[in-house]
């Protein structure tokens, strides 16, 4: 009887095993067909049984593990009272700024930091320009501050053309 009851555990194991591959395979269809040039698409199980959860770069969508639906918007867990999508989304945010070097980023180090903040910043804001102005005082008070820039009106604008340049 022992025997029999490894023999259905494994048996268990390498289908479900099986059926997540098969899963896996059918989501990444589904999304390669709606997003043709999504690179590193990222799937993996979602706490509703039958939907995956994707993320391609800073994007996150449910879809059916047979392909045939798919979800945009917030997954809530109402046990828990969070925003799931939006834990998920802030993991992804922190990995692209950890991430970014000092291309794309200027960084003003405090002699002592004690923290850390992240500004995006658009070249012709006047509140950006104020804030940049309060730098040394932010050193001085311990404070790492990095500038990403983000020109308000997209690429292509005067503000984007005028970032490039930097």
């Amino acid at each position: 009887m022992h025997r029999i009851n490894q023999l259905i555990l494994v048996t268990s194991i390498l289908f479900l095993t099986c059926a997540s591959a098969h899963a896996s395979e059918a989501v990444r269809a589904a999304v390669t067909r709606l997003q043709p040039n999504a690179k590193d698409i990222q799937i993996r199980p979602s706490p509703i049984t039958g939907i995956s959860e994707v993320a391609i770069g800073l994007q996150v969508l449910y879809v059916s593990d047979d392909g045939e639906f798919a979800l945009a918007g917030p997954l809530l867990s109402l046990k828990e009272g969070k925003n799931l999508t939006e834990q998920r989304l802030a993991s992804a945010r922190a990995s692209v700024l950890d991430n970014a070097d000092n291309v794309t980023m200027f960084h003003y180090p405090a002699a002592k930091a004690k923290h850390q903040v992240t500004v995006f910043t658009d070249i012709d804001c006047p509140h950006c320009r104020r804030l940049h102005n309060e730098i040394p005082a932010m050193q001085a008070a311990g404070i790492d501050v990095k500038y990403v820039l983000l020109p308000r009106a997209g690429v292509g604008s005067p503000s984007y053309k005028k970032s490039i340049l930097l």
